[in-house]
């Protein structure tokens, strides 16, 4: 490299350095300090030695599959720093692009010319009616047991139809969630607006609500399996291809995904 000043003085014995020299030898001593700290950082990174790791999920997944997670993966890995940020994923996406998260557990369907989608399990939405809401006893045959859903033994039902909800008043979510989505095509299918009576942000509050007999709602198999079933619910499969969607982790397509959020991700898919 042709630095373009002189580093030694030649007209002394023995020779020294120039003032220039000096600084020379300085900064060449610097970046390799530097180097060989950046050197170990990466080493330490890919032992899983330090790094971070933020995740982003709504309240559900996060107290039913990120949080033990998160538990298991901090045990193996206690030098990794962890955040967790809870909350609808319409207010997340915006920080998994922007990479305040890493990655966003959820059962929307992101898209993936932008997010990288690694696929975690299937969630089949079901209706959940209070049995005093029942009055024809044509829709007790397609009811499905705790225990049927529980072993997933209903999946090959034909399901029903939404035109149960005519007369039960219902419980549904806010705008921009997936499952208001999803609910808004599988009643504009059979042109049928019902009794909304309340709109909330978590399915997991709709269903406890249904349970003490407030009204019907919709949520995914995977909270009734997480929150149990009381006896008097009658629960049925919809018919409808907008009742099946899946769960999945979501990273940015274009940033580097470190061996920390791999590692989390693999655990995810092993623990879910």
């Amino acid at each position: 490299m042709k630095i373009g000043m002189p580093i030694f003085d030649r007209s002394t014995y023995p020779i020294q350095l120039t003032e220039f020299g000096t600084l020379y030898i300085d900064a060449v001593e610097e970046i390799r300090n530097i180097t060989n700290t950046l050197t170990d950082y990466v080493h330490d990174m890919n032992n899983l030695q330090k790094g971070h790791l933020s995740v982003g999920a709504g309240n559900f997944f996060t107290t039913y599959y990120v949080a033990p997670a998160i538990a298991i993966f901090k045990e193996k890995y206690p030098n990794i720093t962890v955040s967790m940020t809870e909350g609808r994923t319409l207010d997340l996406e915006p920080q998994l692009g922007n990479g305040s998260i890493d990655t966003l557990v959820t059962n929307a369907q992101l898209d993936t010319s932008i997010y990288h989608k690694d696929h975690l399990f299937d969630e089949q939405l079901i209706l959940v009616v209070p049995e005093k809401y029942i009055k024809d006893d044509k829709y007790i045959s397609d009811a499905i047991s705790y225990d049927e859903l529980l072993q997933k033994a209903y999946y090959d039902r034909q399901g029903i139809s939404l035109e149960i909800l005519s007369d039960i008043p219902f419980i549904g979510m806010r705008q921009g969630n997936d499952l208001r989505k999803r609910t808004a095509a599988m009643l504009k299918n059979i042109n049928l607006v019902p009794n909304r009576i309340l709109e909330l942000d978590q399915t997991s509050t709709a269903f406890r609500l249904a349970c003490s007999g407030t009204g019907a709602c919709i949520v995914g198999d995977t909270v009734i399996r997480k929150l149990g079933c009381p006896s008097d619910i009658f629960l049925f499969k919809i018919a409808h291809p907008q009742a099946a969607r899946e769960v999945a982790v979501y990273t940015r397509n274009n940033s580097y995904v470190t061996r920390t959020i791999k590692k989390f991700i693999a655990l995810l898919e092993e623990t879910v």
